[in-house]
């Protein structure tokens, strides 16, 4: 029953035994096909913590309203059942009043297992400090959020597509569905909304790049929005302007391949003079230790003769001392 309701749960042993009776099957639970020798009874409990499989439990009273009180219901029992007979008394207890039908009825492992997913609780903390700094919506509450922003996304939408995106991003950061990865799927979520509504980026980007370079300001945008009554102004402008940097460097980045390709084709560069070229049209300059790293492979003698041949055809120019060499494009 328990299985029924609790859909996402998962097994874990509470036992160093396997055991195999009913449901009560560790082989079936945790064993596997391939293991015709049985390990699983020689896996010690020191194996167990070696593998880190051995973790903490913590354990909770269930609410006190979900205990079985045995003498309150004989009492209750004796005063529904005052007018049978004894013999009738003792049937219907053979039939109906077994402990295990109570502990089973359906209503009370419902209400355990609400109680059990109204106590799971995920938590955002600081990686530096241990602070928690926010606390998102309980598991009860998940499911159902996430059907709505689901059918908000589906539905017919008078929203430009770029707000959509970051409106997406924004919930499901809020949301938190998962232990782990929200961050993550949060940002595919907005990029799929992107690419549904025509804007195909070619791979040629991800909005993580951008957010990567001041995290800060990123949680302090996503913040924002809860702080100023989900008003998401600020997140959105955040949004808007990541995606914008990344398109116009794209371009930029862009229009260096293409100049590169058309300066290695017009000169008869060869492969590593092109990716020296490529780095100069990048960073603006070159040092024979940056060319190495361009070129692990390929002695300094090499890659010395490349940049001089580069010297020699005027595309390049050289200043500073012999190898502290700092090469530019010409003109």
């Amino acid at each position: 029953m328990f299985e029924e309701l609790l859909v996402n749960a998962f097994l874990f042993g509470l036992t160093g035994t396997p055991i195999n009776k009913r449901d009560r099957n560790t082989f079936w639970a945790f064993g596997a096909d391939e293991d015709e020798q049985g390990y699983m009874s020689r896996y010690s409990f020191q194996d167990s913590i070696r593998d880190k499989a051995t973790l903490p439990l913590h354990f909770e009273a269930v609410d006190v309203k979900l205990h079985i009180n045995k003498d309150a219901i004989d009492e209750v029992y004796s005063q529904m059942t005052d007018q049978l007979s004894e013999e009738d008394r003792d049937d219907l207890v053979k039939r109906a009043a077994k402990m295990a039908v109570l502990i089973k009825a359906p209503a009370r492992v419902n209400a355990i297992c609400q109680h059990i997913v109204g106590r799971i609780q995920n938590y955002v903390v600081n990686s530096g400090t241990g602070q928690v700094i926010y606390t998102p919506h309980t598991a009860v509450e998940v499911p159902v959020m996430m059907s709505e922003l689901v059918k908000w996304l589906n539905a017919d939408l008078d929203i430009h597509p770029l707000l959509v995106s970051g409106i997406a991003q924004f919930q499901l950061v809020h949301i938190h569905p998962f232990l782990d990865g929200n961050g993550r799927a949060s940002r595919l979520l907005s990029t799929l909304c992107l690419y549904k509504a025509g804007y195909d980026f070619k791979r040629l980007f991800t909005i993580s790049e951008y957010y990567d370079r001041d995290r800060p300001t990123f949680y302090r945008s996503i913040q924002s929005v809860r702080d100023n009554g989900m008003d998401m102004t600020g997140w959105l402008d955040c949004f808007v302007t990541g995606l914008e940097t990344q398109m116009i460097e794209v371009r930029e980045r862009s229009e260096q391949v293409i100049r590169r390709d058309v300066l290695v084709n017009q000169y008869g560069l060869n492969q590593r003079q092109g990716k020296a070229l490529g780095y100069l049209l990048q960073h603006g300059k070159l040092t024979i230790q940056d060319f190495e790293t361009l070129c692990p492979t390929v002695n300094r003698r090499s890659l010395q003769r490349d940049l001089k041949g580069m010297l020699d055809k005027n595309l390049i120019t050289a200043e500073g001392a012999t190898n502290q060499l700092i090469y530019r494009l010409a003109g």
